[in-house]
């Protein structure tokens, strides 16, 4: 809508307020971050007049959400057990744009995926996450 003229604005205050519950869709971390991914692709692909600076900003988003949807695609493929998690993990150690430790942690889900999927699981019953990435603890 700002691409085509409008205003915006910032707002202060709640507008809307909403229930986050372990079912809702913004706890399904896998097609949440394709979900963004997708939004900032179709950005990408449009034919914005944006300066280079923001077409820089841009490119750097899209990288941090291909990186966190991959991330999201490992934990899943982890806890489900799933065939291609060792290279999936081992394409995360490999790649440069992400902290150390997590791509340590990936390279030990490479080495010992089933020990990992069984983490993977525990944390899962324990907590789910929900909207803003915020974690809930289950009772």
């Amino acid at each position: 809508m700002i691409f085509r003229g409008l205003r915006a604005g910032l707002i202060c205050e709640p507008l809307a307020c909403y229930r986050v519950r372990p079912g809702s869709l913004s706890t399904n971390q896998v097609a949440l971050r394709r979900s963004e991914l997708l939004v900032l692709e179709k950005a990408a692909r449009a034919n914005y007049r944006l300066t280079a600076e923001e077409r820089q900003a841009l490119e750097r988003s899209l990288g941090w959400h291909r990186r966190t949807s991959r991330l999201a695609d490992l934990r899943a493929a982890l806890a489900q057990g799933a065939p291609g998690v060792r290279r999936m993990a081992s394409r995360i150690a490999r790649e440069s744009g992400y902290p150390p430790s997590t791509r340590f942690k990936a390279a030990a889900a490479a080495a010992i995926p089933g020990l990992l999927g069984r983490l993977q699981r525990r944390q899962e019953r324990a907590a789910w996450v929900g909207a803003g990435h915020i974690r809930v603890e289950r009772h």
